[in-house]
């Protein structure tokens, strides 16, 4: 499971990196001559935009930015999980079931729960 823990993390950090890099190579110099509207026959571009309002689409980026981390992350888990289902013989509901529900896992005590909460 160890090995599992260091695939994931190094996963998990790698993805911000090409998230990044990604929109790097998207949004280079060619981005700022998208254009994003013509009115009378003058063409507004992307460069202009973010000149003039800098954080205008500061919020859409952040949303689809975490958007994609998130469903990132669940394939990441989605295929974790197969992968060591697979390595147990087990269905994945039949791995969750046997780390989850088997021995080995009590109830904390209320002294306990208060302690920490």
């Amino acid at each position: 499971m160890k090995a599992g823990i260091t695939i994931f993390g190094a996963i998990i950090l790698s993805a911000p990196l090409a998230f990044c890099a990604a929109e790097t190579s998207t949004t280079g110099t060619q981005s700022g001559e998208t254009v994003l509207a013509e009115v009378d026959g003058i063409k507004l571009t992307l460069a202009e935009f973010e000149a003039k309002r800098p954080t205008g689409l500061f919020q859409a980026r952040n949303n689809f930015y975490e958007a994609e981390r998130k469903a990132v992350d669940e394939f990441v888990n989605e295929y974790l999980l197969n992968r060591a289902a697979q390595k147990e013989g087990l269905t994945v509901s039949e791995l969750l079931d046997r780390h989850t529900k088997a021995g080995g896992f009590q109830q904390p005590s209320e002294e306990t729960l208060r302690v920490y909460f």
